[in-house]
């Protein structure tokens, strides 16, 4: 697979007729014929509405954790604790919960929210992260 989403850019909703799915656009890398250069264009790519659902858990899950004081470590670790208590709950171990149903992508979307609260959060708070000094105070 030649493409590598780099970077969440928009999350737009689909029409009616496409209710199930959402689109996520990001950005993609070609290399020209040579192989020296790397070229960057958009791309979207249909994402299911649980996944991004996940996505956007995951990032809440991350923003509690990070507003209530613990490190990046922390937030990413409890975010991906989160998204696999979830799945063990699909698991259905416990009669009468879960659906027996589980999906690593749906631990993958929600570790994955985390990660782009922290990216943002990132650039957002500390913008020297970007190689740009910071202002002086």
């Amino acid at each position: 697979m030649r493409r590598a989403l780099l970077a969440l850019l928009l999350l737009s909703h689909a029409s009616a007729a496409h209710a199930e799915t959402r689109y996520m656009v990001g950005v993609d890398t070609t290399w020209d014929l040579q192989g020296t250069s790397p070229r960057l264009q958009l791309v979207s790519v249909d994402v299911a509405t649980d996944k991004l659902q996940h996505l956007m858990a995951g990032a809440l899950i991350a923003w509690v954790l990070s507003m209530a004081g613990y490190t990046p470590t922390t937030v990413l670790a409890g975010t991906a604790t989160m998204g696999a208590l979830k799945e063990f709950r699909d698991l259905g171990v416990v009669p009468g919960i879960g659906n027996g149903h589980v999906e690593f992508s749906d631990f993958a979307w929600t570790t994955l929210g985390g990660v782009a609260f922290l990216g943002v959060q990132a650039v957002l708070v500390h913008p020297q992260t970007l190689g740009t000094p910071a202002p002086s105070r």
